[in-house]
């Protein structure tokens, strides 16, 4: 149960970041797709933030986002980078609901974390101490 409860907690957690993640992402990605914009408005106006989220439709967190990059950085976004990153985060995130949504996937999991926790595992110290004493008999 406790064992259980961690690893859900764990998921849920990693499942928040990836989702922060792909949020953001999505407001990089239509700053790159109206990069001349954004950085006239970065440029021009005195609060640009606000400017953004109306003019982009962006959330505070993706103004934010776009607005703690560079000028050099917005400019050398490569929607390519953006979208390949997302699709990763996306396959990241349907594994992890998959995980939390079916009690098969997580016992499955379970077990796998309790057979890698039961592997013994032996560093080279202790080799090493283990061939001395076998080499003093």
């Amino acid at each position: 149960m406790f064992r259980r409860d961690t690893v859900r907690r764990r998921l849920n957690y990693r499942l928040e970041k990836v989702l922060k993640r792909l949020h953001i992402l999505e407001g990089l990605l239509v700053a790159f797709l109206n990069i001349d914009e954004v950085i006239e408005i970065i440029r021009n106006e005195d609060e640009p933030k606000p400017a953004l989220m109306s003019r982009f439709g962006l959330t505070e967190t993706q103004a934010e986002a776009i607005l703690e990059l560079k000028l050099r950085h917005l400019a050398k976004l490569e929607e390519m980078k953006i979208r390949g990153e997302q699709s990763e985060l996306e396959k990241e995130r349907d594994q992890l609901q998959g995980i939390l949504a079916s009690e098969r996937k997580m016992n499955n999991l379970l077990r796998k974390n309790c057979r890698q926790t039961r592997k013994p595992t032996v560093t080279i110290v202790v080799r090493r101490c283990r061939n001395a004493k076998k080499r003093k008999r």
